[in-house]
């Protein structure tokens, strides 16, 4: 196809146009590809400007690589707080050096017999971390577009309302 210059101008231009999930198919049939589907790519990508990019899509993939870290914490008895943590020797330091927070057992009583530090439950936090690599296919990226062109509308629709 690239001897025609004038599709070849077309596809060039769809090409500026598309969005990047495309662009990168497109720099990975040039490296790897062969001449049949980086010619059945461009044609599709021509026929895009008259009927969407659902074919072009379709062939598409999208890598994202996410990473997220933080802490999770839950309010957990003193008895747990203290096998996890290795003892209460250890809690008792902990609360001096004002690294932990505790408060009464909401579910006991106020004149309830259990005696401090018994009666207290810790604020156990606990560092997660999370290493994630998706592969969206082109059906996903489709459907993504899809919902962002019915936010659009809604939008519009909305603005139009006020």
């Amino acid at each position: 196809m690239s001897k025609d210059k004038r599709a070849y101008n077309k596809f060039n231009f769809q090409l500026r146009k598309a969005p990047e999930e495309v662009k990168d198919e497109w720099k990975r049939l040039q490296k790897d590809g062969t001449e049949d589907d980086k010619d059945a790519f461009m044609r599709d990508l021509i026929d895009a400007q008259k009927g969407g990019l659902d074919k072009v899509l379709l062939r598409c993939k999208s890598v994202v690589q996410e990473s997220m870290q933080g802490e999770t914490g839950a309010w957990i008895s003193w008895a747990e707080a203290s096998t996890k943590e290795g003892g209460d020797d250890i809690l008792h330091e902990m609360i001096k050096a004002k690294t932990l927070s505790i408060r009464r057992n909401p579910k006991l009583p106020p004149n309830s017999s259990v005696p401090w530090p018994r009666n207290q439950q810790v604020a156990h936090t606990s560092e997660v971390w999370s290493d994630c690599t998706t592969t969206k296919d082109g059906q996903n990226l489709k459907e993504e577009e899809n919902e962002d062109e019915q936010e659009k509308d809604f939008l519009n629709q909305f603005e139009a309302i006020k």
